[in-house]
Order: C-alpha cells, then sequence, then structure tokens
C-alpha cells in the first residue's frame, strides 16, 4: 500500500488538531482510517525500515534454530512451520534419485583421534571400476540358499538370494540371518591396493531385525586418519546408503583390505543388501587406453650361436615389469626383433617368456637375402603382440624376449646377431624394442 500522510484540519490549517477545541469527527476518522487500512493486511517493503534488524523467527517458514531447520527440510516434515505439500513431494523425489545415482551420500570417515565424522555430500572422482566381484550378487552358482558367488561367509549366518526391493530397482539382493548371537555377514578381499590412496566403499543396506553394519579391515591403523570404519545402521530400516572412506597403509604393495557387512550381533538380526562398491578415490583418472607404458630398448649387438642343441636365450635389455593394481585392467606387451645372419640357411624363433613361463610364440622370422661380393647375407625384423586379458590383482609380471636358432647346420660359426650393424652394406644399426601396457577395460 506505501506510506500514509495526515490530512490537513481546519481548525488548525495544518495537520495537527488544534488545543482547547472540539475535533470533528470526520477528520479524526481520516488520521484513524488509513492505519486501520494498511496494518490490515496492506504493509508491504515500504513500511519497513531499511535498516530494520527482525529477528528470523517471526519471518514465516525461516527456522530460528538448526533443530527447527532439519525438521523443515525433511521430506514428509509435519514440523511447525511446516513446509507445503508440494515442495515435500519434490524433497523425496530428489533424494531417492540422488541415493540411487551417487555413492558419496553421507559418507564417513575416522579421523586420527579415532572419531567418527561425517565426511559431507560430496561428488567424488571414481578412478576405475568397482573392485569388488559380483558386487550386486547377480552371481549364485551354489544356488538361491548359499552364499553368492565371490563372497566368504563370516561366521555361520543363513542366505538366501532373491530379486531387490520394488523401490531399489531391478536386481538382486542378498538376505543375511544371523545363525547366533555373534556378527554374521559376508565380506571380500581387495588385493591391489595402492599405498597411501583413498578409497570409498559402502553398500545399500536393509535392516529387518537387530542391526547391521558396513566395516573394512586392512586400512590403515587406528590413530590414523581414513583408518577402517564401522558404519553402522542401528534399528530396523529400509534400504540406506552406509559408506565410509578409508586410505590403504603404507607397506608396498600395500596390504589387503576386506570388505563386509555383518549383524550388529544379536542371535536373530537379519540384514538385506543390494549393491555394494569399491572405489579408488582422486589421483589421476585412468583412461580407457593405455596409461603405463614401460619401453624398453636394445642396440647392442647379441649373437646366438647355431643350435646343435634347443636352447632359448634372454634378449639383453628386452625385459618389462608391471603390477596390476586391482580388478579391470589388462596387460599388452607389444615386441619387435631385429636380426642378421651371413647365412641363407639360417633361421630364427623368437618368444615371450612371462614370469618364467613361455606364454607366446615362438614365432619364425623373415628373411631378406642378398649376395654382397659374393657372399650371402640375410636379415629382417619380426613383430608380435600378446595380451594378458586377466592379470591378478595386486601381481607383479615380469616379461622377457627370448631367441633360439632354428638350423642347426649354420655355415657361418658366428651364428644370428640380434640388434647390432648390419653385415651387409650399408651398415645400418637395428634395434629391438618391447613395450609392456597396463590398460583399463
Amino acid at each position: 500500500m506505501g506510506t500514509i500522510s495526515r490530512p490537513s484540519k481546519a481548525s488548525s490549517g495544518t495537520t495537527n488538531y488544534t488545543n482547547n477545541t472540539v475535533a470533528d469527527g470526520d477528520e479524526v476518522d481520516a488520521d484513524i482510517d488509513p492505519i486501520y487500512t494498511l496494518v490490515n493486511g496492506n504493509l508491504d517493503n515500504n513500511n519497513i525500515n531499511a535498516s530494520a534488524v527482525i529477528d528470523q523467527s517471526k519471518i514465516l517458514n525461516e527456522s530460528s534454530t538448526g533443530a527447527e531447520a532439519r525438521a523443515i527440510t525433511s521430506s514428509g516434515s509435519s514440523a511447525s512451520p511446516a513446509t507445503g505439500g508440494s515442495l515435500v513431494t519434490d524433497q523425496q523425489r530428489l533424494r531417492h534419485i540422488l541415493r540411487r545415482l551417487t555413492v558419496g551420500d553421507d559418507a564417513q570417515f575416522y579421523d586420527a583421534s579415532n572419531a567418527q565424522n561425517d565426511a559431507g555430500w560430496q561428488e567424488f572422482r571414481i578412478v576405475g571400476p568397482n573392485l569388488l566381484l559380483n558386487s550386486s550378487f547377480e552371481l549364485f552358482s551354489s544356488g538361491t540358499s548359499a552364499i553368492p558367488d565371490h563372497w566368504s561367509a563370516i561366521n555361520s549366518p543363513t542366505f538366501s538370494v532373491q530379486a531387490t526391493a520394488a523401490t531399489e530397482g531391478e536386481g538382486m539382493e542378498v538376505t543375511a540371518t544371523a545363525g547366533a548371537a555373534t556378527q554374521d555377514g559376508l565380506s571380500q578381499v581387495v588385493g591391489g591396493i595402492k599405498p597411501l590412496t583413498r578409497y570409498l566403499v559402502g553398500a545399500r543396506v536393509e535392516v529387518g531385525v537387530g542391526g547391521a553394519e558396513v566395516f573394512t579391515s586392512g586400512a590403515e591403523a587406528a590413530g590414523t586418519a581414513y583408518q577402517d570404519a564401522v558404519v553402522a545402521l542401528a534399528t530396523p530400516a529400509s534400504y540406506k546408503t552406509l559408506s565410509a572412506i578409508v586410505v590403504g597403509d603404507s607397506s608396498s604393495p600395500a596390504t589387503d583390505i576386506t570388505f563386509g557387512i555383518r549383524t550388529a550381533g544379536g542371535g536373530s538380526d537379519v540384514f538385506s543388501a543390494d549393491q555394494c562398491f569399491f572405489y579408488e578415490l582422486g589421483g589421476n583418472p585412468i583412461a580407457n587406453s593405455t596409461n603405463v607404458g614401460i619401453v624398453a630398448t636394445a642396440t647392442a649387438a647379441q649373437t646366438v650361436a647355431a643350435e646343435t642343441t634347443p636352447a632359448w636365450y634372454d634378449i639383453t635389455g628386452i625385459t618389462g615389469t608391471v603390477r596390476c593394481p586391482g580388478p579391470g585392467y589388462r596387460i599388452r606387451v607389444d615386441v619387435t626383433i631385429s636380426y642378421n645372419f651371413n647365412d641363407v640357411r639360417g633361421a630364427i624363433a623368437v618368444r615371450l617368456d612371462e614370469n618364467a613361463s613361455a606364454v607366446a610364440g615362438p614365432f619364425g622370422g623373415t628373411v631378406r637375402e642378398s649376395n654382397v661380393a659374393g657372399s650371402i647375407f640375410s636379415h629382417g625384423t619380426l613383430t608380435f603382440a600378446w595380451v594378458n586379458f586377466a592379470p591378478a590383482a595386486g601381481t607383479t609380471y615380469a616379461y622377457k624376449a627370448q631367441v633360439r636358432s632354428t638350423d642347426s647346420d649354420l655355415t657361418n660359426s658366428a651364428g644370428i646377431v640380434i640388434n647390432g650393424v648390419q653385415v651387409e652394406s650399408p651398415a645400418n644399426t637395428f634395434a629391438s624394442h618391447m613395450i609392456v601396457s597396463l590398460e583399463r577395460i
């Protein structure tokens, strides 16, 4: 409505009444009526002092305490002052979607004082795939009344595997019922942990009876930030994300971390779980391409004598070592071998050795013949590749290229020369190479 002004008075000619005179009723009404009109629903921004400090408790839907703020923003709240019904519905829908799409909801960690803390709502940078095998329990080769594949039982619970709750979408869930007054459940050991690297772990858990908890062991010790964690759901409740952030210890390689879900300890406790995760956090993400390339090059000449008895020789300098940090990787090895010899009848074979076992080859070489100054010379290049599609997590793999002559009747006593200078003119220098690559799949 805006501000109001007092009308002029006939007795005084001003906006004020004259002393010792009878006030005119119409003039009194003209003063008071606009006040009633203004106060009864017509106050607006023009009527509020720009420097006024109004207590928040006097403003509609503005909480005056932290507890009230939490109550107002809780889905389905009936707190006073209450939020509108449509807003509550929207909040419920958004929270459900966010719980389903994120693994960072309500993540917790233990600090160096052994106190449990909320890590807060975070959009984590996930590095690589889920390190848990059969993380959503779709594989159960021993039947629906046994523990799912790749998981180990904790003590003696009974298991059942079935379609997950409708609110969780499609997929499977596992239900564990404690067999005694112990902490029963299931766990899995994750190898290939990187030293002092953070991991986000957790599961979607529903408690039917008693309580349940997600836990780790093998991470940093008590008294260290991001140590082993226990995140509990204390009372019967519908599905909730229980998650924590832990860090691998300083060992190299770091100690394996056990991830598990178990009952709180009651003899009849029951929980269900349908999604588990174990992700590396931060660091430099590894793309879906070669990310670690170990290149070995050899140029020094190495002679392999004519073969009279079977023998494989390591090619000096053509070696490479790589460690598989966890599931979801493959190792590719590319080899190029250059050779020459002074005999047309000579032949060469090469192979790849992995951790003292031949895994690829033998492969035969190509030969180019020429007659230089009445002599016969041959040289060539042999290239091959090999892939380990399922390296074991946490295992170190050492590779080396090996060579042998496959002709016992070489007339040149010098045999085959790997690398070195070409015999015929021009005297080019040949080199051999091996590239060992760790790739994300």
